[in-house]
């Protein structure tokens, strides 16, 4: 159904292009270095805006994916009938990635801060009692 309707339009080109488009800004915002993350921190409302629309984004990926359609996951990976590809597939990888580290360095770094309770690993040290 909806694999036959991507397939004879070529037009949902401009649909993956904008998929792309969102997730790539995702993984550069969290990309980068402290300064310019604390300058993309203050307008804190276009990044709540661009998280609503990742998330729609990403549940509307998933739709796509679900009753086991292969045609359809084949096609999110490669998209034969259009001018350029958009592997979405590899670019989840690497939102997840981005995320995974990113989260990792906010974890010690904070964790850092206190230098007294941080093992090696930048993991916090807990004292029993």
């Amino acid at each position: 159904a909806i694999y036959s309707y991507f397939i004879s339009y070529t037009r949902f080109e401009n649909l993956f292009a904008k998929f792309s488009e969102i997730i790539n800004d995702h993984i550069k915002i969290l990309s980068k270095d402290d300064d310019q993350q604390k300058t993309v921190e203050l307008n804190v409302t276009r990044q709540v805006q661009e998280s609503k629309v990742l998330d729609k984004t990403l549940r509307l990926l998933q739709l796509f994916c679900e009753g086991h359609n292969n045609d359809m996951q084949n096609y999110l990976r490669f998209q034969k009938n259009n001018r350029n590809n958009y592997d979405m597939v590899l670019l989840l990888i690497e939102l997840l990635k981005t995320y995974y580290i990113y989260f990792c360095l906010l974890y010690t770094s904070d964790a850092a801060d206190d230098l007294l309770c941080v093992d090696l690993g930048g993991r916090r040290i807990i004292e029993k009692k």
